[in-house]
Formats: C-alpha cells, structure tokens, sequence
C-alpha cells in the first residue's frame, strides 16, 4: 500500500478536523441548543400570555363582553402560540384556533400544571420536547381579593421548536460548510508551502545518498524549515569533505597495495570468496583457483590456516606451487570485538622462489668450497703426515713429495685467492677506472702468450684480427677476462682442435669473440658462469670453476656483456666493450 505524502496528510488531516468540528458544533448545537431556544421562548411567552391574563381577568369581571374578549384574545395570542384559558373549577374557557380540537386531550395536558395553579395561586413554567409538549407557561388569573377566579396556559409547540431548531442547524451547517471549503482552500496553499521545502530536502537527501554532494536546499522558509534546510545543508558539506577524505585515503590505500610486490588479497567472513585482490595477487597466482576447492591438493592445508585463525591464533602460513614458483603464503584475520568473530581473512603472498633457489645457491656455494678446500688441504696433510712419520727414506722420493705438497699449496693459494676476488666485485667496492687502449694490441699479446700453451696440448690458437678502433674501459680487468676466456678455451677444447679469438666492429662498441671447438649441452649452458660449475666433469681436478664467474662479475660492474652459444659444432664465448 503506497504511503500517502506530506502533503495529501495536511490536507487530510485539516479535511477530518473540519468534518469532525462541524459535526460536534451541529450536534452539541442540535441538542445544547434547543434547551436554550426554549428559554428564548419562555421569556416571550410570558409577557404574551400576562396580557391575555389581564385581557380574561377583566372578562371574568364583567367589564368587557364575550364577543370583544374573543377578538382581542385572538389578537394577542397569535405568533403560532396554543393558548387555553380555564376557569377557577379547571373547565376549558376559550382556546385559540391552532389548538388542538379534542379537548380531552388539552385537559389531560394542562390538567396537572391547572390543579397545581389553582391550588397553589403560583405560576408555572415548563420546556418538554416529546411528541405532546413544549415551552409552556400557566399564569393564575386572579381577582380584586387574590383569588385564583381562572387560569391562562400559554403553549409553544415540540415541533415547531423543533422545526426551528433544525431550520437553523441548516443554517449552521451551511456557515460550517462554506468555512470548511475556505479552510481546505487555505491549507491547500498552506500545505504546498510547508511540503515543497520538505520534498526539495527529500530530493536533495536522494541526491546525497547517490553521491551528489554538491546539491543545496532552500533555507527561505519559516524558521523550522529553514533549520532543517541549513543543517542539511551543512550535513552535505561536512559529508562531502568526508567522502573525499575517504576516497583520497582510499586511493591512496590503493595505491600503496598496488605497488606492493607482494601479493594481498580478502577474503570474507566464511572465507570462500575473494573481496579484494591486488595486481601483484593477479600475477602470482591464479585466484580464480583460490580458495582451493574442496578436494585440491592445496585445501587441507587451506582450511587449517583458516581454522587456526578462528582458534585465536594472529597468523598462520601454507606454502603452494602456482605457475612453477613457491608461494608463501600467510593469513591474518580482522575480528568483530563484539562477538569475537571473524570478519574477514587477510592473505599476503611472497614468491619465495628465488629466496629458496638463492638459500640452495647458498648451501652449494658452501659445499663447493668446502670441497674445493678440502681437496688440497687433504693431500697436503698426507704428504705430510708421510713425511713427518719418517716412512719416505729415499731422497729423490722425498723431494717428490715435497713438489706435490707445493703444487697443492699453490692451487690452495689460486682458489683462496678466487674466491677473495669473486667476493670483492660481488660487493661492489672494487674500483674500475676507465680509460682508452688498443684492445687489438692486447688480444695480440694475449694470443702470444697463450700460444705456447696451446702449442703444447697440440692446439691451434689463431688470431683473427680486430679493428683498430680504440676502447674505453678498464684494460687490466679486459686483459683478465680475456685471459681466461683463451685459457678456458685452450682448457676445454677438443684434443688436436682450434682456437680462434677475434674483433669485431659493431657501431659505438667492439664485440671480442672466442671460439673453440666443442660443444657444450644444452643443459649446461645457462650454468657456464655460475661458481663452481664445471661442464666437463672429465676436467673436473684443473682449474678453480670460478674462472668465469669471475669474468661474469667484471663485465657486469664495467656496463658490458658477455654471453655463450654453441655455433657450428664451436662453443663460442663473446663480450662488449664500448667506444666511449
């Protein structure tokens, strides 16, 4: 049922208070007011029917004869008045002409007011509204002595009071029924006065609540409306300010969660669906799989993150694959002070992918040297041991021992000393000036130098040549990268195979090439400049397996790259090194 409005409720409600005044004013008026239209009637008829006191007292004296006495009475008793006229022994004398014909009936009505006249020598007044009565008024005629010689009854009839009395309630009736339409006629302007403000406040209330902050009222009404105008008015101002607090720190709320590189997300009470998800949540993990579902891998583990959260417990952590990398995965919860339950799941999601592989770096880098160490340090003990314990006697055989012992120290020394280089460029407080050299006169020393070596494993070292351009950067550091590029390549390559070392031009920067021939798998490719790794596992006892690692770390701190590929049947090492 549609509630009415402000305004059909003023017009109704002055309409039910004008209907309701006039029918108590017709009704107290009807029923109120008879009573004193009868006294009116009272006071009228008593001087009336005086003169027709007198008018009969000078009758019953003698003084005027029948005849007169019946006109003048006739004369002075009309105006709709019943008059009767007895004697002193109660017998009808004369009545007037409107008065009923049956005078049984006029005696059964006057009778007791007569006896009591008679008796009494007092005048009577009575008001009766029933069917036979009326105002009536008994005067005793008395003569010269005070003798009560006869008795006057003047009667006004019920229903002629009532014909007046409802002539005139016509009459009230009407008075309130053209008051009423001016009423409503007044309060139909009155009301669209007071319920236009209010509907323009209601207008601008919807307006707000859709998000229309800058909507104002009218505040030109009467004082109360005009309150009500000036605090809404106020209430949309103050409101607006709030909102934009809000949504400026909300913004900035997001913001901050979009930049973060770990994942968040909320879940709901129940924790079944996600409310919010950040971009980083989007890529680490597919959330249109999380929560898992019932029967996952993952879902027993979820739900026991979750229950511990529920037992009172502040965080709880799950660890899961997504898209090959390891998730960490932690819950917090927000709960209703009020009743202690959980309102919503906060998830924060860490790729731990390269923290793990980086703590397994870590554990491998420790073993190897560990190994590496081990080694020398092993052999060296023994032959010391064995030499400490007198068992090598012969001299030759002694000295034997003591050049192993001096190779060991030495290759101890090389690897301590690699391991001491690798860690000083990895923390970036080694020093690498620059300047301009001729990287062609360098590779042609290089290759000298190490042609001898490979001469001596039956291995071709070649030169190709290089442009003459000059180069920027720091010569010491190209010399030893360089060098262990050839020595590698020298180390590696296939017996009775060929070296070549070359330069090429490539615009603002010379690109060095080193080529051996050999092949290196596939697998072991993207591995070649990681410590201690070592493709060959048949050259496993030379060389330190840092060599490259090292060459990796000067290229990085010096802008330039170097790179490996297997080409032709060649394994083929190059790196950059710019103009300027």
């Amino acid at each position: 049922m549609k509630k009415l409005s402000l305004f059909n409720k003023l017009i109704l409600f002055v309409l039910g208070a004008c209907v309701l005044l006039g029918v108590l004013s017709t009704l107290v008026f009807f029923f109120f007011g008879m009573k004193t239209f009868g006294n009116e009637i009272e006071r009228e008829l008593v001087p009336r029917t005086r003169q027709v006191v007198r008018l009969t007292r000078r009758y019953l004296e003698g003084k005027i004869s029948y005849d007169t006495y019946c006109s003048m009475f006739s004369f002075d008793v009309r105006k709709g008045s019943q008059v009767y006229v007895f004697d002193d022994q109660g017998n009808l004398v004369i009545y007037t002409a409107s008065a009923p014909e049956d005078e049984s009936g006029i005696q059964e009505l006057c009778r007791p007011y007569v006896s009591r006249i008679l008796a009494t020598g007092e005048e009577l007044s009575d008001t009766n509204f029933t069917r036979v009565g009326g105002v009536l008024i008994g005067i005793p005629v008395l003569d010269n002595l005070d003798r009560v010689s006869g008795v006057v009854i003047a009667v006004k009839p019920a229903d002629q009071l009532r014909n007046g009395m409802i002539s005139m309630t016509y009459v009230l009736i009407a008075g309130i029924a053209g008051v009423m339409l001016i009423l409503l006629v007044l309060s139909y302007f009155l009301s669209g006065r007071i319920s236009k403000p209010i509907s323009e406040m209601v207008n601008a209330a919807k307006q707000m609540a859709s998000g229309d902050y800058s909507v104002r009222v009218n505040t030109d009404a009467g004082p109360e409306i005009a309150q009500l105008g000036s605090a809404l008015n106020y209430l949309a101002e103050h409101l607006s300010e709030t909102v934009t607090q809000l949504t400026e720190a909300r913004n900035q709320l997001n913001t901050i969660l979009d930049g973060v590189s770990e994942g968040i997300l909320a879940l709901d009470e129940n924790a079944e669906q996600i409310t919010y998800a950040n971009p980083a949540a989007c890529e680490l993990i597919d959330i249109e799989q999380f929560p898992p579902a019932e029967g996952s891998e993952y879902e027993a583990a979820f739900r026991t993150c979750v229950g511990r959260l529920q037992s009172g417990e502040k965080t709880s952590e799950m660890t899961m694959a997504s898209g090959g990398r390891t998730m960490q995965i932690t819950f917090n919860g927000d709960t209703d002070p009020s009743d202690g339950k959980m309102n919503t799941y906060i998830v924060l999601i860490r790729d731990i992918t390269e923290a793990e592989r980086l703590e397994q770096t870590r554990r491998d880098y420790v073993a190897n040297v560990s190994h590496e160490l081990r080694t020398p340090i092993s052999s060296i003990r023994s032959l010391a041991e064995t030499l400490n314990d007198g068992i090598v006697t012969d001299e030759n055989e002694r000295y034997r021992y003591y050049s192993h012992i001096l190779r060991e120290s030495n290759r101890l020394a090389r690897l301590i000393n690699d391991l001491l280089e690798l860690s000083r460029l990895q923390s970036g407080n080694v020093a690498l000036n620059k300047s301009e050299f001729q990287l062609k006169d360098l590779m042609t020393d290089i290759c000298d130098r190490m042609r001898i070596i490979a001469d001596y494993s039956d291995i071709s070292l070649n030169f190709l040549g290089a442009p003459e351009d000059k180069v920027f950067s720091n010569k010491d550091r190209i010399e030893q990268v360089t060098l262990s590029l050839v020595d590698n390549a020298v180390k590696y390559c296939s017996d009775g195979g060929t070296v070549d070392v070359w330069a090429e031009d490539g615009g603002d920067l010379l690109k060095v090439f080193v080529r051996n021939t050999g092949e290196v798998s596939r697998e072991d490719l993207p591995h070649l400049f990681e410590r201690f790794y070592k493709a060959d596992k048949a050259h496993s006892g030379s060389g330190t397996g840092l060599g490259l690692a090292i060459s990796k770390e000067i290229m990085t701190l010096l802008g330039e790259q170097i790179s490996v590929e297997n080409r032709g049947g060649c394994v083929v090492f190059s790196f950059t090194i710019h103009k300027k």
